[in-house]
């Protein structure tokens, strides 16, 4: 991210992440506000959609870690993103309106070090980490 005190807008050549046990992938726009934080959308392709579980919705349930989700974020620009630990509850979109509508607080962008002089690959990533200012501490 350039600046992130300015609103931006990505296009996303993929989105991938998994919920009730089926792996999605999608094409889509993630927006950053600095007062709101991240915001995807990205209308899930038709012909990959696997077959959901039944899954009721609007159950009292308390969060656990195996209803959040990692959400992969693959910039056009060659950038990749990570939304760590989302929850996904309820997500009447996913499975019925083919598509992904969601607001986070924090994403990590990673860029790849270049070659080493000597022809090794670092492995170490550069990344920004970007919280919403009202979660900083």
């Amino acid at each position: 991210m350039q600046d992130y005190f300015e609103e931006s807008e990505f296009i996303l050549e993929q989105v991938q992440f998994k919920y009730s046990g089926k792996r999605y992938k999608a094409r889509g726009v993630m927006s950053w506000n600095p007062e709101a934080g991240f915001h995807v959308e990205a209308p899930l392709d038709l012909q990959s959609l696997p077959d959901a579980e039944e899954v009721g919705f609007g159950r009292f349930k308390i969060i656990s870690k195996k209803d959040t989700t990692s959400i992969k974020l693959f910039l056009s620009d060659g950038r990749r993103a990570i939304a760590p630990s989302i929850p996904l509850i309820d997500r009447y979109d996913v499975i019925s309106e083919n598509r992904l509508s969601i607001n986070f607080s924090r994403a990590i962008f990673l860029t790849k070090y270049p070659y080493s002089p000597a022809g090794l690959f670092h492995s170490n990533c550069e990344t920004d980490m970007v919280v919403r200012p009202s979660l900083k501490p």
